[in-house]
């Protein structure tokens, strides 16, 4: 891929998260972030590990292909993180590397997309997940997904996790899909439907920074194949 498509594939993609642009930057020590060179590669997972207001962001990866890849050619990077409730993301050009420990070091960026977690749209999808009532563990599927939460289906066959489920009913959910991981996320059920199937509408608590980086990250994917 040319330098100009490249740099064209990444404008895009950053494009393509939906929010306000936000030149107050509210990033700190010891954040995740992930790193992305263009809608069609790998997201880097990482850590920050250096600020300068105004200046630069040193996020710590690993030394793999990606990483070479970034020290090689220096692409545009889209840089993504989550805090305070919000997942930030930018597009910005990088200032160097260092080896040892890998480190990107990122320019300060002119422009800043947020997004509000909790008004992220629900993306239809089909995730299987294990539902941990106390010690009642089943399998679920989960149909729909937002930063904020999500819709599970109970089979008819599971009457022990049937008789266990009610509205305000604390509960836990593994995710394990993508990219992210196993992701155990806390939530309570805030509505039951009853029909052949029973379906429950989960509000997540809780969320620390990881999970609601995992969930954006799972976001993008779902609506990348949907």
């Amino acid at each position: 891929m040319s330098a100009r498509a490249l740099q064209s594939s990444t404008r895009t993609t950053l494009d393509n998260m939906s929010g306000s642009a936000d030149q107050d930057l509210k990033v700190s020590c010891g954040i995740r972030a992930t790193v992305q060179i263009s809608k069609d590669s790998e997201r880097l997972m990482g850590r920050i590990v250096g600020v300068s207001n105004g200046e630069v962001l040193m996020v710590r990866v690993a030394p793999n292909a990606i990483f070479r890849d970034i020290r090689d050619n220096w692409p545009d990077l889209i840089v993504r993180f989550a805090a305070e409730g919000y997942v930030y993301g930018f597009l910005s050009s990088i200032l160097g590397t260092l080896e040892q420990p890998a480190v990107v070091f990122v320019k300060w960026p002119q422009q800043v997309k947020s997004v509000k977690l909790r008004v992220h749209e629900r993306v239809p999808c089909f995730l299987n997940a294990n539902l941990h009532i106390d010690a009642l563990h089943c399998d679920v599927a989960i149909t729909d997904l937002s930063a904020g939460g999500c819709r599970i289906t109970v089979a008819k066959e599971n009457q022990e996790a049937k008789a266990a489920l009610a509205v305000e009913q604390s509960i836990s959910l593994v995710l394990s899909a993508g990219n992210i991981g196993s992701q155990g996320i806390r939530g309570r059920i805030k509505s039951i439907t009853e029909d052949e199937n029973s379906r429950c509408g989960i509000m997540f608590e809780d969320l620390n920074q990881d999970q609601q980086l995992a969930i954006d990250q799972l976001m993008d994917d779902i609506k990348a194949l949907w």
